[in-house]
């Protein structure tokens, strides 16, 4: 997995439990904000709305990889990735007592979730979305409701090879989530984009900022 660019990552960078005083101090979570500009489409052709969400989801994985860089408890031996099957967009172990990490291969490409049942870790999701339109539009004929099923899509790995466009190029992804089952708590607030806009940018453009804080279901960070 050599595309993770693990040579770089600073020593010790690996699973370990956190040390005996961090959960009074900070809890038994890791927080940070992930950041988009683009093109979320409520509506459209599904070949180019898959194209989206790639690229999305690219975006976010340039991200988690400056991330884990610095938060060594969310690699958990990340140099030891071990292939996994999806079966009804779950992540089950060639072998029953394989602790992770887990990597899953969908069209050819390696996607490694940050989030996983079997690392008993789950997130909060609190997101900003500056939007172009009115404010009266952003809800018309359910388009909020469809951006954010775009934003879970990009944020989880994929589950079929038809949610990846066919001349994707990359190797090994990043990504938040084994799949949105995992985010127990969801809000999202919408405000008009006040800066001016680009003319080329087009009117389902926005500026997106989502605030994750991966928690821990078992009070340590531990793969099994």
């Amino acid at each position: 997995m050599a595309g993770f660019g693990i040579a770089d990552l600073p020593d010790g960078a690996s699973l370990r439990p956190w040390p005996d005083d961090a959960s009074a101090i900070v809890g038994d979570a890791v927080d940070f904000t992930l950041l988009y500009r683009g093109q979320l489409p409520a509506r459209g052709n599904r070949k180019n709305k898959i194209k989206i969400k790639h690229a999305i989801r690219g975006e976010f994985h340039r991200q988690l990889i400056t991330l884990v860089r610095y938060e060594p408890r969310l690699l958990h031996e990340a140099d030891l990735l071990r292939e996994a099957d999806l079966v009804g967009g779950r992540i089950v172990p060639r072998d029953k007592d394989q602790p992770g990490p887990f990597c899953v291969t969908v069209a050819g490409i390696g996607f490694y979730p940050l989030v996983y049942r079997k690392r008993f870790l789950t997130c909060e999701l609190a997101v900003d979305l500056l939007r172009r339109e009115r404010p009266w539009d952003v809800d018309h004929g359910g388009d909020l409701d469809n951006r954010i099923k775009v934003i879970f899509d990009a944020l989880r790995i994929p589950h079929h090879r038809d949610e990846i466009p066919s001349d994707a190029s990359e190797k090994d992804m990043l990504c938040l989530l084994e799949d949105d089952a995992l985010i127990t708590t969801f809000s999202i607030s919408t405000s008009p984009f006040l800066e001016a806009v680009n003319p080329s940018e087009r009117q389902d453009a926005v500026d997106l900022r989502i605030r994750v804080s991966i928690r821990s279901q078992s009070g340590h960070w531990m793969g099994t």
